[in-house]
């Protein structure tokens, strides 16, 4: 063999080498900016989508603690007025926002008035007095039938420490 020959294919070989090197860095290099932009992107696309949902759900929020607010000043309507204002207060929020499904309100025995038996015959009141309603969207209407199951949830919420009693 011709030394040109040689020298022409140790060229060839380290030319061929060299691409390859320079190939496999600029690729290992694609391959760790692609997936540093594919994790951008995700995170980037999580917490605009946790910001969106936060944002709709704050509505509503603020919606149930203005209620609770509300109802706080119970003390405030007149006692024989409780019941059926409170009724009316669900009954216009489900009216005035459509988006809400249903609207209750649950409320330890004896708290509205002092003697619930009395006070029985209202819509949203058990049998024994106690003052569960619960009003919800059925269709275009909005309706009221008694809260079921009022008495375990109340009292998990209360063993949480989430159901505080105005009284």
């Amino acid at each position: 063999m011709k030394i040109g020959f040689k020298l022409t294919l140790i060229m060839v070989v380290l030319s061929l080498f060299s691409v390859a090197s320079v190939s496999i860095v600029l690729l290992l290099r694609a391959r760790t900016n692609i997936s540093t932009l594919a994790e951008n992107y995700t995170f980037s696309t999580a917490e605009k989508s946790a910001n969106e949902i936060k944002s709709y759900l704050d509505g509503y929020w603020f919606t149930s603690e203005t209620l609770a607010q509300v109802l706080k000043q119970y003390d405030n309507f007149l006692v024989e007025r409780r019941r059926n204002m409170i009724n009316v207060i669900l009954k216009g929020l489900l009216e005035e926002n459509p988006e809400l499904v249903g609207a209750w309100s649950c409320w330890e025995p004896d708290v509205l008035e002092g003697n619930d038996r009395q006070y029985s015959d209202i819509p949203g009141s058990y049998p024994d007095g106690r003052f569960a309603p619960y009003w919800y969207r059925n269709g275009n209407n909005v309706e009221m039938e008694l809260l079921v199951e009022h008495q375990s949830f109340f009292q998990r919420l209360k063993q949480a420490g989430a159901g505080e009693s105005p009284s």
